[in-house]
């Protein structure tokens, strides 16, 4: 129970991530900002993907997308 009651909190922390980043939130940037530096220590696919999560995020022509 414990187990699957993580993997459902991280799956329903995720998912919200994700509906920020489609309706293209100013909060859903920052909060997949987090997520992705807290991916970098799931080592080896956890940080490239966080390492480019983090550059595309970071860039002014992203930040430009999610003005609300």
């Amino acid at each position: 129970a414990g187990i699957g009651g993580m993997l459902l909190l991280t799956s329903i922390v995720k998912l919200s991530c994700g509906y920020g980043l489609l309706k293209r939130k100013s909060w859903g940037r920052i909060y997949a900002l987090v997520l992705a530096v807290l991916g970098l220590i799931a080592f080896p696919f956890g940080t490239l993907i966080g390492i480019y999560a983090i550059w595309v995020l970071a860039k002014t022509e992203t930040a430009e997308l999610f003005v609300n």
